[in-house]
């Protein structure tokens, strides 16, 4: 069966005090989202965090915090914990900014030894979930997705402006960053990362599946089925790493529209691991299942593609589905959406395949 787990990204206290509501609500799959200061503070066994992002990460010993991570997951409730792998949203690896480009990858070489210490000490931790193609930028014939949708929502809704200087064409107020650009940054920030995965220890499981975090928005380089072909089909075929996949984010692909029986017959062999969470079509607003859209065949399409895939010989698909939220702070809502998306797995895998499933 496929398991779901719980991203950590549901809370800004820290990591142990996260772990610990998690398993007393009845979570025994965790993703860990280590990037509040409040985390960064424990894991470096400091009192409080840091003042700046740069400096969360002061002391870092990876060895020393999967330890600690460990005998969090020891304490009484939370014995049969198991950590699938870690979720990062650190300076986009494909950023042409070449600045940001170099801290994210030096920063991710430092996940990189968390994550292959956790592997060593038990944990499954199979996937490595990357932010890319965040970057907001203008379409080649001078439109822009953003502006477009924006406009038609505001229309719609009659609230609000959009955003940039008034009098300005669309386009105008849009980054206008060439996608090839961003797709060498993004390579060449996979060859550094392999560089730093291959001096590890990672057992005889081998390194961890890096999944692009892809999170499709109407203002992201990735925000149709155009886009997303374009930029993950470089990609993925010049590749220096190895084993490079993608995170399929239920919500965001639901924000963009893309749909599923068309996302399926393109990508199912990339697909390594799954988000889940309800928002109502906009970025930044990661809700429990149900709470924007009370039908299920909302996320059933996208499961039972998951439910399909882990059915098929040979396929990249780790098994495990993360509830992902950024906009709610209960462990409670947590933990029902959980039992939930599991349920529907549950329905979903004790149905007949179907024909050439």
């Amino acid at each position: 069966m496929i398991r779901v787990a719980a991203l950590t990204s549901y809370a800004t206290s820290d990591l142990r005090s996260k772990i610990r509501a998690a398993a007393a609500a009845g979570i025994r799959c965790l993703d860990l989202y280590c990037f509040f200061p409040a985390d960064w503070a424990v894991l470096c066994g400091r009192g409080r965090p840091a003042r700046s992002a740069s400096g969360g990460m002061a002391g870092f010993d990876a060895a020393l915090a999967a330890e600690r991570v460990a005998a969090w997951c020891r304490e009484p409730g939370a014995a049969d914990l198991d950590i699938c792998g870690i979720a990062t949203f650190e300076p986009d690896i494909s950023s042409v900014y070449e600045a940001n480009r170099v801290e994210a990858v030096a920063r991710l070489g430092a996940y990189l030894e968390f994550l292959a210490a956790l592997r060593r000490g038990g944990f499954s931790c199979r996937t490595f979930e990357l932010v890319a193609g965040h970057t907001i930028v203008r379409e080649p014939d001078g439109s822009s997705c953003q502006a477009r949708r924006l406009d038609e929502r505001l229309r719609r809704t009659g609230s609000g402006r959009r955003p940039g200087r008034p009098g300005l064409d669309p386009p105008v107020y849009m980054r206008s960053v060439d996608p090839e650009d961003v797709q060498r940054a993004l390579l060449r920030s996979l060859a550094d990362l392999k560089r730093r995965a291959d001096r590890l220890d990672w057992g005889s499981a081998g390194p961890p599946w890096l999944a692009f975090e892809l999170e499709p928005s109407i203002s992201r380089l990735v925000h149709d089925e155009r886009t997303l072909a374009r930029f993950v089909g470089a990609c993925l075929r010049a590749s220096p790493y190895g084993p490079v996949g993608l995170n399929l984010d239920i919500g965001h692909m639901n924000i963009v529209r893309i749909r599923p029986e068309a996302f399926f017959a393109a990508w199912a062999g990339h697909v390594v691991h799954a988000h889940i969470s309800d928002n109502f079509f906009s970025h930044f607003a990661d809700l429990p299942v149900l709470a924007a859209h009370s039908d299920p065949e909302f996320f059933r399409p996208w499961l039972r593609g998951l439910v399909a895939l882990g059915r098929r010989p040979g396929t990249v698909f780790q098994g495990v589905v993360s509830v992902e939220m950024e906009a709610w702070g209960d462990v409670g809502q947590v933990a029902e959406s959980v039992r939930t998306t599991e349920g529907w797995l549950r329905e979903l895998e004790q149905a007949p395949a179907a024909p050439g499933g």
